[in-house]
């Protein structure tokens, strides 16, 4: 009786997977663990199919990995149901932003040099229609900047040249034939989940700043509780995010402080070298030069001059003596530093040293004397 029980267990386990696996078909996905919208199903049976399908909507036409929208006259791709989207049967989508759409139109390339059988078929898609962009449906200069869930008319186009760039979305015949079929009308989807609207890159990226710069400060301040600790099934994911981020911060920190540097280097040699000037212009001043002597002390330097033998005024008065003047003979001559309309004085004529005298080369400069109106009176 005990070994019937294990045995009983198993086999119920085992109808219970089978349920599973067999509501999880009819579950398509347009990126990994990404909902897609209830209608859309798999074009391949589960018993003919290699573990997953790529999925249509209900109504439309299943080819190879695409599908066709006779409405429309749109070949697209949009999903698989795998929900890790790693199935061969899961379309690429030339891996681009699937937050703009879910699903990609389908153009193919008339490459006149290849002559072979499978031709390239491009991607149309937000980041690819270039000036054939769909437009908003109230205002239709606006180009649209997300396309919806489902599948819309497209501006016609020559080929994929029309498009802004070329992004591979598989590679077949210019004829897709017809592979799989899906229902005309979905049944059965009250249980499924609802669609679920991926992030765009660049919001995807805001987030994940915005979360890595308020995480440490929750953690560091006293007053607020503890961040709480992520799952194991997305710890490594935010650890990855986390250090490309710390990264980008660390650099973006780093330059800053080099440019304050720089700057703080800069201004301390432009002070340095304008206190060198000032001290430069306040050393290279000639000092003031000394004044002569006024009044007595004048008149003693121009005696010492006349006289040879006096002490100089400007010595220390200890009885300097200066070579003596050799003086010319001879009629009396006027000076030749003198004031040409002053008379000469009889008076001082009788001077001893009333002729100029040849000086030698230290001799200091002879003052001019005033002229002298002086009156001799005879005896």
């Amino acid at each position: 009786m005990l070994g019937i029980l294990p045995l009983a267990v198993i086999g119920l386990a085992s109808t219970v997977m089978a349920e599973s696996q067999k509501t999880d078909w009819n579950q398509c996905y347009y990126a990994k663990d990404a909902v897609a919208p209830p209608d859309l199903l798999p074009c391949l049976d589960e018993s003919k199919a290699d573990g997953a399908s790529w999925c249509c909507f209900a109504g439309h036409s299943c080819v190879k990995q695409a599908c066709w929208d006779k409405e429309t006259a749109v070949t697209y791709q949009y999903g698989c149901n795998d929900p890790t989207y790693e199935h061969k049967n899961c379309p690429p989508k030339g891996g681009l932003d699937m937050g703009k759409s879910p699903w990609v139109g389908l153009v193919i390339c008339n490459d006149t040099h290849n002559e072979g059988i499978q031709k390239f078929w491009a991607c149309n898609h937000p980041d690819t229609c270039g000036d054939y962009c769909p437009g908003e449906a109230r205002n239709p200069q606006v180009t649209q900047t997300t396309w919806p869930w489902t599948i819309q008319g497209m501006p016609p186009l020559s080929y994929c040249d029309d498009l802004g760039s070329r992004v591979l979305a598989m590679s077949a015949p210019t004829t897709l034939a017809a592979t799989g079929s899906v229902p005309e009308v979905a049944t059965g989807t009250n249980g499924k989940p609802t669609p679920t609207r991926m992030p765009m890159r660049s919001e995807a990226v805001k987030t994940s700043v915005s979360v890595t710069m308020v995480v440490p400060v929750e953690t560091a301040s006293p007053t607020i509780g503890t961040a709480p600790t992520p799952t194991s099934s997305n710890r490594s994911d935010e650890g990855a995010v986390a250090l490309s981020l710390g990264a980008i911060a660390g650099i973006a920190v780093g330059s800053t402080l080099g440019v304050v540097a720089v700057i703080a280097g800069i201004l301390f040699m432009w002070r340095q070298r304008r206190k060198a000037a000032q001290g430069h212009v306040h050393d290279s001043t000639p000092p003031a030069a000394p004044l002569m002597g006024t009044g007595a002390s004048a008149f003693d330097e121009k005696r010492n001059l006349m006289v040879p033998g006096t002490p100089s005024f400007f010595s220390s008065r200890a009885g300097v003596h200066r070579p003596q003047s050799v003086i010319s003979s001879g009629a009396p001559t006027p000076s030749p530093m003198g004031t040409p309309n002053t008379p000469v004085s009889p008076c001082y004529a009788q001077h001893p040293h009333t002729t100029h005298a040849e000086l030698s080369d230290e001799a200091r400069v002879i003052y001019e004397m005033p002229a002298m109106n002086e009156r001799c009176e005879a005896p």
